[in-house]
């Protein structure tokens, strides 16, 4: 088994976790999971779907990925990056302008 590490692509951040919370529900997932969309240009970030390998689940607005075998995030403008097996996290990147907070835009 690799070592998990974090992966990057554009403003997403998918992070090893210790373990995936209770609170999290498993996701009614299809063919494609949508990490994030572009506000800007519509390109998503997104994992073609297969329950072999990877389970998604939901906490809140929060999206955390049991990846059971490697998988691969695309997006239309940036490098596909692998996603080796274990526990993530999903994080946007976004900005902070005094009292205003928004995602940073594809």
């Amino acid at each position: 088994m690799k070592i998990q590490k974090q992966v990057r692509q554009g403003d997403v951040l998918v992070t090893p976790v210790a373990c995936i919370p209770a609170s999290a529900k498993p996701a009614k997932t299809k063919k494609r999971v949508v990490l994030a969309e572009g506000e800007a240009t519509g390109h998503v970030h997104a994992i073609d779907f297969s329950p072999k390998q990877m389970s998604v689940f939901m906490d809140g607005p929060q999206i955390y990925l049991r990846v059971h075998q490697p998988v691969t995030l695309t997006h239309q403008e940036h490098a596909a990056a692998t996603i080796e097996p274990g526990d993530y996290i999903v994080k946007r990147q976004v900005e902070v302008w005094l009292d205003e907070v928004r995602s940073v835009q594809d």
